[in-house]
Formats: C-alpha cells, sequence, structure tokens
C-alpha cells in the first residue's frame, strides 16, 4: 500500500476578486523596499493574488542554472516559459 500526497484542491477566482487582490498586492508594494530581504514575501503574496500558494503549485525562489550555477532564476513554475533569469 503506497501513500501518495494529495493534491492541492484548486480553486479559481473570479476576476473581480483577482483584480480586487491585485490592486492591494500593488498598493501594498509600492514605493521603496529591500529587494533582496522581502524578495521572497513579494513573490508569496503575488501568487496570493491568483488564490495560489507558492509551494503548492511547486514555485521554486531561487535555484541554480546555467554553467555551475553562475546565474540564478528568480522564481520559476511548472510549465512553459517559466523562467526569469538576472
Amino acid at each position: 500500500m503506497s501513500s501518495t500526497p494529495a493534491k492541492p484542491t484548486v480553486i479559481t477566482l473570479a476576476g473581480d476578486e483577482m483584480r480586487s487582490r491585485a490592486l492591494a498586492f500593488a498598493q501594498h508594494w509600492t514605493g521603496p523596499h529591500r529587494e533582496k530581504s522581502e524578495a521572497r514575501t513579494f513573490l508569496d503574496e503575488f501568487f496570493v493574488v491568483f488564490g495560489r500558494d507558492r509551494r503548492a503549485v511547486d514555485a521554486r525562489f531561487e535555484h541554480p542554472v546555467g554553467r555551475e550555477g553562475v546565474a540564478r532564476a528568480v522564481s520559476t513554475c511548472p510549465g512553459p516559459a517559466s523562467s526569469s533569469s538576472r
């Protein structure tokens, strides 16, 4: 008997709810912020705009990419065109 982890329930938010969350998110993050110290918080809160938990969709904040981990991907999610690099 194998135990496989249960997949999280995916709830799609209505457009008005996402719009409301996006506006609140933008207002909250307006102004100067410390990018390095607040980057993970920013991404966690960004996913909440869409009703998603970063860990539930297997998004990772940073992971080595390129030759010997020289470059770093900022955020990745499974799927096409899912990473951006600096």
